[in-house]
């Protein structure tokens, strides 16, 4: 799980331990890879300055030993690789965004078997929004066909081999790590995910995962 994010579009605040029903919001995930008979093993990636949190979070909330802590790097991509250094015996990859608080197990089934086909799968969501393209002078320069693109969400599912080769060879910036493997000509195949699988960015993002997390819970 990658939890090593600034947070900049949060002001202030820290989205990866902002309480979220009483819980840090990092915890929902982590609890539901950590209870699914999908995963061996599981690896934390925070920022420097959240080891401490980090550290009483798993020592107050998990068994010793279920999670491992691992510090993030500059980047994304960097976090990442840090934490694959620790899954030397993995299979399997699951790549998940910390700040997706609401994740549901069921996407991680059909990550893994999607992923049977190319080694690589990721959960897309349609865009409902009309997409127009903006010039640098901030004027509509065109309307963008939307049923040609699609939302990116994690969980995202590799085979650890495939992974690592990306790494290895990829070292300029990429959003995702799916952007790594297409650049080296890899097949990556999508699922569905889910639209209630949010990504905490902004304070209001709080609300309406608290609001996604209280309705599951009834």
């Amino acid at each position: 799980m990658v939890a090593a994010g600034t947070s900049k579009r949060m002001g202030s605040a820290d989205k990866i331990f902002s309480e979220l029903l009483g819980r840090p919001l990092v915890s929902y995930s982590l609890s539901v890879l950590l209870q699914s008979k999908l995963v061996d093993e599981a690896i934390l990636v925070v920022a420097d300055h959240n080891i401490k949190k980090a550290e009483v979070l798993l020592r107050e909330a998990y068994p010793e030993g279920q999670v491992q802590l691992c510090i993030g790097g500059e980047r994304r991509q960097d976090s990442v690789r840090l934490g694959l250094d620790l899954l030397p015996h993995c299979d399997w990859i699951v790549i998940h965004d910390g700040a997706r608080p609401c994740l549901d197990e069921l996407i991680l089934w059909r990550g893994l078997d999607a992923a049977q086909h190319t080694g690589a799968a990721i959960p897309v969501i349609p865009i409902s929004d009309t997409l127009k393209q903006i010039s640098d002078q901030h004027l509509v320069s065109a309307t963008v066909d939307r049923n040609s693109f699609w939302a990116t969400q994690t969980p995202q599912v590799f085979r650890r081999e495939i992974l690592v080769r990306a790494h290895q060879q990829i070292t300029h910036h990429v959003t995702d790590d799916s952007g790594m493997l297409e650049l080296l000509g890899y097949q990556v195949r999508v699922f569905d995910g889910e639209t209630t699988n949010l990504k905490v960015t902004t304070p209001p993002d709080l609300k309406i995962a608290e609001e996604l997390l209280r309705a599951r819970a009834i």
